[in-house]
């Protein structure tokens, strides 16, 4: 069985198809990557625009076990950035 690379993930069809999706990593010290290495990827090889960046950013803040208090000035940033 083939290894998931994101040539070959379904990413792209399920956002495309309206999930909310997020980004993180793992194991950065194990795997050697960061979370801004995982933004990257999906920007060059799943073809991610800057908005869509955004969008799984903000997905992440919206879906964080963090008050609202927390995440509002977080999302308020993204919101800026997603009119850009």
């Amino acid at each position: 069985m083939p290894g998931i690379s994101l040539e070959n993930h379904p990413i792209r069809r399920l956002f495309d198809a309206g999930v909310k999706i997020t980004l993180s990593t793992d194991d950065p010290i194990s795997f050697g990557n960061t979370v801004t290495d995982e933004y990257a990827a999906v920007a060059k090889r799943s073809g991610f625009s800057r908005g869509e960046l955004v969008r799984l950013a903000r997905n992440g803040f919206e879906v964080a076990l963090l008050s609202e208090a927390q995440k509002k000035p977080w999302l308020d940033q993204l919101d800026t950035m997603g009119n850009c």
